[in-house]
């Protein structure tokens, strides 16, 4: 594991917290991808369909993300390796540097 500062811990935590806070919505974000993949309209009844909820390969996708076969523990240990693999990663560095450089965001 890393030694991170305090100043880091929070948004890691924050977003070990998102991934698990999100989960629960995951049936509601399904069933508006599913309506919409089928050309239903929530409230609507005409207007474009949302391409990027198109087809049942979106919904597939949505329960990937979410990674519901995973325990609370397992969602955890995941976040934190793709934290960890984020901190080690060069392309973070190069996009880091970037955004210094152009934005003097460090």
């Amino acid at each position: 594991m890393l030694q991170m500062t305090e100043m880091f811990q929070w948004p890691k935590y924050l977003s070990e917290k998102k991934a698990a806070l999100c989960r629960p919505f995951l049936t509601r974000q399904n069933l508006l991808g599913a309506l919409t993949a089928n050309k239903a309209r929530l409230f609507l009844t005409t207007g474009p369909s949302l391409a990027c909820l198109h087809g049942v390969s979106t919904v597939r996708a949505l329960r990937e993300r979410f990674h519901l076969s995973l325990t609370e523990d397992q969602l955890h240990e995941l976040v934190e390796n793709m934290v960890e693999g984020s901190v080690r990663s060069w392309t973070t560095k190069l996009y880091d540097n970037f955004q210094y450089i152009t934005n003097g965001i460090l």
